[in-house]
């Protein structure tokens, strides 16, 4: 029997599409491949590029904290540490690596621009699959701008007192007998900061800045009497002593119960008036903790007492909000009051105990005994030293912008910025 021509045909067709589909499957398995290597490729380049951008982001942010150490030398300063902070970072496994040539630093804007490199040139990112293309290594690159504001505008940093604007005089605020003989009527007037906020010819005379300062809470006797330089009111931040003793120890933000997590330049904050001398030295032993770090000079202290080194920063500095006493008087014992932020002063808290001579802050007889509403016998003076008197910055200050103002741990806004071209 012949077999039919047509059955024949279609057994021909049949095994020569078979070999097509076996073509095409293999060609797509190629390619699904292909492209599931280049998305593992794609990826690790993009995990790469934000190493760098953390990186370059880090190094940045290092250098413009420089500025806010008066102590430090710039521009080098600001490069080392951006240089420093980079090194402390790393792009797939492998430690970033910069040079000067890589960090520009613009001192009258306070700013500092880092571009961290992972190049074809020098370190590149090796592939994994797309070398089948030809494609053995890919490179990235990362920019970051940071900036040191001039001035203060906010922190969550603040310690829970208001230091008075006359705080750095020998002189009482005021003197009814004799307003000529008061920081307040003096000429010209001895006080830290004008009324907009910005730095006296006075204090700028005096360069308090690495100078001690005592300072303790007003007591229930005070009541009567003109607050004396070096005394405080104490902030109310929400619970009373409990959270007077928490923000001493810590940050607003760090604290339960608070009314508020910053405190901003200009803007009113209420008081306490009472006697706040136990919470405060409790306060204080947590917040320098033990052992306490050591007072070397501004930006230089001793870490944990170790004199065999030195640190740019310490968990004893502190931010004292600043109140203008010669415009605003206060009642000691009346509720319902608040002032407003002045200014800041940074300082380094040494510890509580006795009043020591020749610190800046009450008036003295010569032998400790402060005059007037202190009393240097008792052990309720906060010593500290000053690091640094913050000015305020316009509402939109620290660095440009509008709403509420940038925060910075010490009153002064250090941020990433965006520039044109960045």
């Amino acid at each position: 029997m012949k077999a039919n021509p047509v059955f024949a045909k279609s057994s021909v067709q049949q095994r020569n599409e078979r070999g097509m589909t076996i073509i095409m499957v293999a060609l797509s398995i190629f390619l699904i491949m292909a492209m599931a290597a280049l998305a593992v490729d794609v990826g690790v380049l993009y995990t790469a590029r934000t190493s760098a951008q953390h990186a370059a982001d880090a190094a940045a942010l290092a250098g413009a904290y420089t500025f806010s150490l008066a102590s430090e030398p710039q521009p080098d300063s600001a490069r080392n540490a951006a240089i420093a902070m980079a090194a402390k970072n790393s792009v797939m496994g492998t430690a970033v690596t910069i040079t000067a040539d890589d960090v520009l630093v613009e001192q009258d804007k306070q700013r500092v621009t880092v571009t961290v490199n992972r190049n074809l040139g020098g370190n590149p990112i090796n592939t994994f699959f797309a070398g089948a293309l030809g494609i053995s290594a890919m490179g990235t690159q990362a920019r970051a701008v940071a900036e040191a504001a001039k001035s203060g505008s906010a922190s969550s940093c603040v310690k829970p007192i208001f230091a008075a604007n006359t705080t750095f005089s020998a002189l009482p605020p005021r003197n009814p007998a004799d307003p000529t003989q008061s920081a307040c009527g003096a000429t010209p007037k001895q006080v830290i900061f004008n009324t907009d906020g910005t730095l006296t010819d006075w204090v700028k005379t005096l360069s308090p800045i690495g100078k001690c300062l005592e300072t303790r809470p007003t007591r229930p006797q005070d009541a009567k009497a003109d607050l004396a330089p070096g005394q405080f009111y104490s902030l109310d931040f929400g619970s009373g002593a409990n959270t007077y003793r928490c923000t001493w120890g810590s940050c607003l933000n760090q604290c339960p119960n608070v009314n508020s997590t910053v405190i901003q330049c200009g803007k009113s904050y209420p008081l306490e008036t009472g006697d706040m001398v136990g919470p405060t030295g409790q306060g204080v032993t947590n917040l320098i903790g033990n052992p306490a770090d050591l007072w070397k000079a501004p930006d230089q202290y001793y870490p944990a007492g170790d004199t065999s080194r030195t640190v740019d920063t310490s968990r004893a500095l502190a931010v004292l909000p600043v109140w203008d006493d010669c415009s605003t008087t206060i009642t000691s014992g009346t509720s319902g009051q608040s002032v407003p932020v002045l200014g800041f002063l940074k300082v380094f808290v040494d510890g509580q105990g006795k009043f020591e001579a020749g610190c800046l802050g009450p008036l003295t007889d010569g032998n400790g005994k402060g005059n007037g509403n202190g009393n240097g016998g008792q052990s309720d003076w906060v010593k500290t030293h000053i690091v640094s008197a913050i000015t305020c910055a316009p509402p939109s200050g620290g660095g440009g912008g509008s709403g509420t103002p940038s925060t910075g741990p010490f009153g002064v806004p250090i941020r990433l910025v965006q520039v044109p071209g960045s």
